[in-house]
């Protein structure tokens, strides 16, 4: 009875967790938006006319260097679950270099390739975004783990370099406005959210195993009662 009992609460355990991840991938897709046809989408920046110079130039690439860099973003832009794409022009080194040990420590990259480069992968991927409008400097953080948590470490950054600028990004091939990467910035992680699931199911299992077991408390108490009477 015991091990069927185990068995059983096992397989209520595992099918919690599958739901949890199936509510948690429903909450992911409520942000990702029908196609647009290819629709080019204008960074933050480009409205303002404020523009950011970058502090240094691209050395020219060769014709073999620029498709391996061509093929590497497209390969990255395919594997990601979220991309963020953001301008650096004037953020500091140590910022940087701390943003780039997060992004890793998370399963994640962040890289930097020339607009020329991608406006090629991302015409030929179909991807909104208008790269003649923006003049700074641009990098890509890609999370091939989890969508949600390299939005939170680089929330953290951005707090203290105010010179990050966001310039949108993609839920797969879905195009993510600024406001809906701070929505999803603000949404718990996959790990917390199947974390707090198991709590809240559980909670009724641990509860009856309390009863349970100060039930048996008592019935043992009982019985070493009436042991000591007999030997009275």
């Amino acid at each position: 009875m015991a091990i069927l009992l185990l068995f059983k609460i096992l397989l209520f355990f595992l099918t919690l967790i599958f739901s949890g991840k199936i509510c948690y991938n429903k909450i992911i897709r409520s942000f990702q938006r029908p196609k647009t046809g290819g629709t080019k989408v204008n960074p933050p920046e480009a409205k303002s006319g404020r523009f950011l110079k970058p502090l240094f130039k691209f050395m020219p690439l060769s014709k073999e260097k620029k498709k391996l860099q061509i093929d590497e973003l497209e390969r990255k832009m395919k594997e990601q679950k979220i991309v963020l794409l953001f301008d650096f022009a004037k953020v500091k080194t140590e910022k940087m270099n701390l943003l780039r040990k997060k992004i890793k420590e998370l399963g994640g990259e962040i890289k930097v390739f020339k607009k020329t480069l991608a406006k090629i992968v991302f015409k030929k991927l179909n991807l909104p975004f208008d790269f003649d409008s923006f003049k700074g400097q641009l990098a890509f953080l890609f999370g091939f783990q989890d969508e949600v948590l390299p939005l939170k470490a680089f929330g953290q950054i951005e707090k203290e370099e105010e010179n990050i600028k966001i310039l949108g990004g993609f839920l797969k091939t879905d195009f993510l406005s600024i406001e809906k990467i701070k929505e999803l910035e603000n949404l718990p992680s996959k790990s917390e959210t199947l974390g707090r699931l198991v709590f809240v199911f559980s909670w009724p299992i641990l509860g009856l195993r309390r009863v349970l077991s100060g039930n048996l408390e008592k019935f043992v108490f009982v019985l070493s009662q009436i042991k000591v009477k007999k030997e009275q």
